[in-house]
C-alpha cells in the first residue's frame, strides 16, 4: 500500500466511510482497508443524526440513555419502560394480522406473524395428525 493511499484511508476514515466503500473508492481489499484502520486506531466519524438524537432518550419515560459505543443504540432505559410502551402502543410494532386457520377454520389475529396456519398448537396436532386426537369440530373452542 502507497503512502497516498494511506492518505486517503485517514482522509475517508474521519469522513465517516466504512471499510467497504473506502476499498471500493481505491481499489484495494477490504481487508487491507480494516487492518489498517485498526493498526493505527483510526474510527469513522459519528455524523448525528435526527433519529440520533430522537434515540437518547427513553420513550417511554424520557430519562436519559447512556449508549454503549460498538453496540444497538438503547430506545429504553429498561425493560419495565419497554413493556409499558409497547403494551400501550401495539400499533407501533408489528402490525396484527387475520387468518384462518388451516385445522378448524376459525379466524385467529396472529401478531406479526404471517406465516402462521394454526390458532394453537392443539389445532395443529388435530389437523396433522387426526388419530392421536380431538378433531378440531369436536373440541372447546
Amino acid at each position: 500500500m502507497t503512502e497516498i493511499q494511506k492518505q486517503n484511508i485517514e482522509k475517508l476514515r474521519q469522513r465517516g466511510m466504512g471499510y467497504k466503500r473506502i476499498a471500493s473508492a481505491l481499489g484495494i481489499s477490504v481487508s487491507t482497508v480494516k487492518s489498517f484502520c485498526q493498526r493505527n486506531n483510526l474510527v469513522a466519524a459519528v455524523i448525528p443524526t435526527k433519529s440520533d438524537a430522537d434515540k437518547s432518550v427513553c420513550k417511554q419515560c424520557g430519562k436519559p440513555l447512556e449508549q454503549t459505543p460498538k453496540n444497538k443504540p438503547k430506545t429504553f432505559c429498561n425493560s419495565k419502560c419497554r413493556n409499558d410502551y409497547w403494551n400501550a402502543n401495539p400499533e407501533q410494532g408489528q402490525a396484527m394480522q387475520n387468518i384462518v386457520c388451516a385445522g378448524c377454520g376459525r379466524v385467529f389475529s396472529s401478531y406479526g406473524s404471517r406465516h402462521r396456519k394454526y390458532c394453537d398448537h392443539s389445532c395443529y396436532v388435530n389437523h396433522r395428525f387426526p388419530k392421536e386426537g380431538i378433531p378440531c369440530e369436536q373440541r372447546a373452542i
